[in-house]
């Protein structure tokens, strides 16, 4: 399911006992799917307060919430939805047969236009600096610690950062703190067997007149960073397969995957052949790979064999 929604999915279970109510009436901050399956519950739905929350809510009493827009029953086998923001409360009746359980399914927590525009905003104001003079002009005197800018000021800084988008080309920076969450906290490829990779990856290392692609395109994808140390952008083709199940939807440290192969720094020269890969369905040659030279393009190729990323058809005939 995190590769259908592109984001977090988590799970829980709730059993609840005949002729009990479960939580308060509140709303949360996700979309929710519930799957019943024991024993029956009844549901109040409410209009939401806010549309769309951004956080989980109170308990609400039932003054606040007023009159249900929905009331049914939910029997094994039964499934709801609730969009983000939605009041709701349950409770199993007296007369029931036994207890009942069901599961939520919770995703999209975080997951808004919003929450996007604050990753991607800084990098937005950092590249229209060099060419909106607003931007550029220094505070106030005296400006700390008092720290308030006149609301004038934050339009005027604003409105020229926005003509700055306007003449952007349509690629936008990509959200590089969400995807790195993303990507660090997801689980890993069903089936995969984290204990392989300490092992050398089946068959020959992949050559020129050889077809690659990748073995897992939902759980790889690529960023730019630039590095202090060597004075230049780096691609880093970031991976999700290294990940452990026991730690889904743990937060972690980027520091702790950089001593993990989940991060492979690459040359910047590299990133369009990595693109090429991630945004490929079926196999290429590595002799078609986007890189300067052959030598590149097997550096590319065996960079991510070796990390267990590409699956390799053999004997192709050179192009």
């Amino acid at each position: 399911m995190e590769c259908f929604f592109g984001c977090l999915v988590g799970c829980n279970a709730y059993i609840t006992p005949a002729g009990s109510q479960g939580l308060a009436p509140h709303h949360d901050d996700v979309e929710v799917f519930i799957v019943q399956l024991e024993g029956e519950k009844c549901w109040k739905l409410h209009k939401p307060v806010t549309e769309l929350a951004r956080i989980y809510s109170k308990d609400f009493t039932s003054e606040e919430i007023g009159e249900p827009t929905h009331e049914f029953t939910l029997r094994p086998g039964d499934f709801l939805y609730m969009p983000r923001g939605t009041i709701h409360h349950a409770y199993v009746p007296e007369s029931a047969d036994s207890h009942s359980t069901h599961i939520t399914i919770s995703t999209y927590q975080k997951q808004t236009v919003g929450d996007c525009l604050m990753d991607i905003v800084p990098d937005l104001i950092s590249s229209a600096m060099d060419s909106c003079i607003e931007l550029r002009k220094g505070l106030p005197n005296k400006f700390l610690p008092s720290c308030a800018l006149p609301k004038e000021t934050v339009v005027t800084a604003l409105t020229s950062v926005l003509e700055h988008v306007k003449q952007m080309p349509d690629e936008m920076p990509s959200p590089e703190e969400m995807v790195r969450d993303f990507m660090f906290s997801r689980l890993p490829p069903f089936g995969f067997d984290r204990r392989n990779t300490s092992m050398r990856p089946y068959g020959d290392v992949p050559h020129l007149n050889d077809k690659v692609k990748l073995a897992y395109p939902d759980h790889c994808t690529y960023l730019t960073e630039y590095s202090d140390e060597d004075e230049e952008d780096n691609a880093l083709v970031v991976t999700s397969i290294y990940n452990k199940r026991e730690e889904h939807m743990m937060s972690s440290s980027d520091a702790q995957h950089e001593e993990e192969p989940a991060i492979i720094k690459l040359p910047i020269n590299l990133l369009d052949g990595v693109k090429q890969l991630c945004e490929s369905e079926d196999f290429v040659s590595v002799q078609a790979l986007k890189a300067p030279c052959d030598e590149d393009r097997l550096f590319l190729a065996l960079a991510l064999w070796t990390r267990h990323l590409l699956k390799v058809q053999y004997g192709t005939e050179p192009e």
